[in-house]
């Protein structure tokens, strides 16, 4: 990074982001051995939501030519760039400045391998002409969905209509094929019970698209922490004030289902990395009649591999690679399972599949 420094102004709110310099275009970072980047296209929400604080101030935009040089600036001096996440809390939300930003970033993704990140919201999957320019293989899409449980999604000021969320995301899964979709979920959020968050956790996982589960984090000043008290929300006092019991969940409870959602991901890493185990999780799963079918095959597949000796420790391995992220949250992107271990993983799935499939 250079030793240059620009200092604004002031604090007060800046409806023209272009006023606010560039720390690409003034030179300031040295990108030449950087491997991630942050592209930032807007600042502020023009969402709600309850547990949240980037709505407090204005959605603002930056505008597409100073995108579209910061873009070309990346390009031109990192080298050897891998990932690029773009800073929007909705890229479809603006679809006359997401239609002229998306093919620069698909062209540049294209050409040079590159994974770009961004956010979504659920309620703007109808957009169509924007969802179809996300229909790139190096494309991470995120979608916030959050919870399938009415009544939570009110509470939290989200969409409140499980059967348009999902008619949504499988729109977006047919419109843009080749882009991975992450469908971002949040564990115990106001009134979300253990039964409503199973089943939507069943549901995102029966997409076939990756699943993330963020455990809530309730920051001070926002709406939820305001009400924690009268809800009878307990939230740890330091940060990042992630959620220790809820109104519907206390404290074991919590722990319990934090624990199993680990022994899943498990799972699911797993099968993210094997076509064989991929193909096979999904067959048992279409044909099993237990409730929430997904969720309780990946739980019961993490415990078989835990129980076995050669097994465990991969399993261990993977935990601890969890915990040295330092966050409660569950994501698929940030672990790795070796193919050595993936192919021990297939070696004691075919000895256990005669008891999975009783």
């Amino acid at each position: 990074m250079s030793d240059r420094q620009q200092k604004n102004s002031s604090t007060r709110t800046v409806n023209n982001l272009d006023d606010l310099p560039s720390p690409y275009l003034s030179g300031v970072f040295d990108l030449s051995e950087v491997k991630s980047v942050e592209i930032i296209m807007a600042r502020g929400c023009s969402q709600n939501c309850s547990y949240c604080a980037i709505h407090e101030s204005p959605l603002r935009y930056f505008s597409f030519e100073r995108i579209r040089d910061e873009i070309n600036y990346i390009a031109d001096h990192a080298p050897h760039l891998k990932e690029i996440l773009v800073t929007v809390a909705d890229m479809y939300e603006n679809v006359p400045l997401g239609e002229k930003v998306l093919p620069l970033l698909k062209k540049l993704a294209e050409e040079r391998k590159i994974r770009v990140l961004f956010y979504v919201n659920v309620s703007t999957l109808s957009h169509d002409s924007v969802v179809r320019l996300s229909d790139c293989e190096y494309f991470d899409v995120e979608v916030g969905i959050q919870s399938l449980n009415p009544s939570v999604l009110t509470t939290c000021h989200r969409l409140p209509d499980p059967e348009k969320i999902k008619y949504n995301v499988a729109h977006l899964q047919q419109l843009a094929p080749r882009a991975s979709i992450y469908l971002g979920l949040i564990a115990f959020l106001p009134g979300d019970t253990q039964e409503s968050y199973w089943a939507t956790l069943d549901w995102a996982i029966s997409t076939r698209a990756n699943v993330s589960v963020n455990h809530l984090r309730i920051i001070p000043g926002t709406e939820l922490y305001d009400r924690c008290t009268a809800r009878g929300i307990k939230v740890s006092p330091d940060y990042p004030y992630f959620v220790t019991a809820t109104d519907k969940m206390n404290e074991e409870e919590v722990f319990s289902v934090s624990r199993l959602t680990t022994q899943i991901f498990f799972t699911l890493k797993a099968i993210s990395q094997s076509h064989f185990l991929h193909t096979e999780f999904f067959s048992l799963a279409a044909s099993s009649k237990r409730k929430n079918p997904h969720t309780a095959l990946a739980a019961m597949l993490a415990r078989l591999w835990i129980k076995n000796t050669e097994t465990v420790k991969i399993f261990e391995a993977f935990v601890r690679g969890f915990e040295q992220t330092k966050s409660l949250d569950h994501d698929l992107r940030t672990n790795y399972i070796s193919p050595e271990d993936i192919a021990c993983l297939e070696e004691k799935y075919r000895l256990f599949k005669p008891y999975l499939s009783k």
